[in-house]
């Protein structure tokens, strides 16, 4: 979930401990990773260092598949040692917030990342670092994008399609013709409005977009470079609309493992 127009004051965090995210991974350019990452949390480092290495390699892939520009911005991790730890911070500084597994709370700079240790913790961690890494590289995002991409880099990539909570249904969608076309999606703004179907589709449209090895993947990239440029382009349906059978034809030709 992102909390990105609202301005949200994040109070001092008393955790024990505070580091900065080594920079070891590299891209496949051999580039560093560009974004300042800090992590705050009072969990031992024996257990968040493993999910700070996994941001880090996260932003590795990031960048050099989708050919984002540097970081503008740092990013700050919380990471919370337990879910009641989580809650009862949120509860006292965030009471109008929802309660979400994990946030992330874009304000005036730094962005923010919440969350806390359990079974979805690096899934949680991964979906909304997306949303950090997004944020600071463009200038503007669509919230299907935005959506699209969170859900589409929250796996590993060994674990993907196939782990994937959107990827049986998404097939299912694409035999009865019931995935929306690219500009339908385009068209909703308001993050009240998505539930299961609308990120499934979103995931779909993003994994058509990226991997289809007949896709309109160099369309999508100068999109993404427009996006990094200027605060509102045109809707990618409108500049290269892809047809909706070939997103189909794609689902349809991905195979179980």
């Amino acid at each position: 979930m992102r909390l990105s127009r609202a301005f949200l004051t994040i109070l001092a965090l008393a955790f024990e401990g505070i580091g900065h995210a080594p920079s070891a991974a590299q891209d496949r350019n051999g580039r560093q990773p560009t974004c300042q990452l800090h992590l705050h949390t009072n969990t031992p480092s024996t257990e968040a260092q493993p999910l700070l290495t996994a941001l880090r390699d996260l932003e590795s892939e990031l960048e050099w598949r989708l050919d984002l520009p540097p970081g503008r911005e740092p990013i700050v991790v919380h990471l919370f040692r337990d879910r009641r730890a989580y809650v009862d911070y949120l509860h006292q500084h965030f009471p109008q917030v929802p309660y979400r597994q994990a946030l992330f709370i874009k304000q005036a700079p730094p962005g923010q990342v919440l969350a806390h240790l359990g079974p979805d913790c690096q899934r949680d961690l991964r979906h909304e670092f997306v949303h950090a890494l997004l944020h600071s590289r463009l200038k503007q995002i669509p919230l299907w994008l935005d959506e699209g991409l969170a859900t589409y880099f929250e796996l590993p990539p060994e674990n993907r399609p196939w782990q994937s909570p959107y990827f049986a249904s998404a097939r299912i969608a694409a035999t009865h013709g019931s995935l929306r076309p690219l500009h339908e999606l385009e068209s909703i703004t308001d993050f009240a409005k998505f539930d299961f179907s609308e990120y499934r589709d979103c995931w779909a449209w993003t994994h058509f977009l990226l991997d289809c090895q007949d896709g309109p993947r160099a369309a999508f990239l100068q999109y993404l470079a427009v996006l990094a440029q200027e605060p509102g382009p045109a809707p990618l349906g409108r500049m290269a609309p892809p047809p909706l059978n070939s997103l189909a034809m794609h689902l349809l030709s991905l195979e179980y493992r």
